[in-house]
């Protein structure tokens, strides 16, 4: 997801403070059309076309393709239906515990234990749920329990923002 951020910032001290005017600039989605709110379906707010990695793909490999789709996280298939994630802070910590970028797989880094969540639940139940279980990435699946979809703390914060600033904003 990108955001078109606004050029006015407000120099506070020695740091630059961002207005609250970020804006989703996802392709289909019209932020004028109204606000997305946390009783919103998390599908709103998330990836619903995730990337996804093989097994096998180096930490270099994985590092390419998050950079190249702009993401923080991309999907595995690890076996039959099931599905891991490997996220930027996987690969961080792997670098920094010795690994080799182009010796180390995906196999070695992934979380195979992922929290899954419907589509259709709505963003505050899933924002706690991500925040109870210390994560930042939550896989979205569909009645089959297939993968769908990916979400980040990132893509729930903004519905959440808005709606606690939303009487302070003028």
């Amino acid at each position: 997801m990108r955001l078109a951020v606004c050029r006015r910032r407000q120099r506070v001290g020695r740091a630059w403070r961002l207005p609250f005017d970020l804006c989703c600039t996802r392709p289909g989605h019209d932020h004028d059309a109204g606000m997305t709110t946390p009783d919103a379906a998390v599908r709103t707010v998330a990836a619903m076309e995730p990337i996804w990695a093989e097994p096998g793909d180096t930490l270099r490999d994985l590092a390419r393709t998050m950079h190249e789709a702009n993401c923080g996280a991309v999907l595995v298939h690890a076996r039959e239906s099931q599905t891991a994630v490997v996220s930027e802070r996987d690969i961080v910590r792997a670098l920094a515990e010795g690994a080799s970028p182009d010796d180390a797989w995906a196999t070695d880094v992934m979380t195979r234990t992922v929290l899954t969540t419907s589509a259709d639940e709505p963003i505050l139940s899933v924002a706690e749920l991500m925040a109870d279980a210390h994560i930042r990435h939550a896989v979205l699946v569909d009645e089959q329990g297939a993968a769908i979809g990916i979400v980040s703390m990132r893509d729930v914060l903004r519905p959440l923002l808005d709606e606690a600033f939303a009487g302070r904003r003028g």
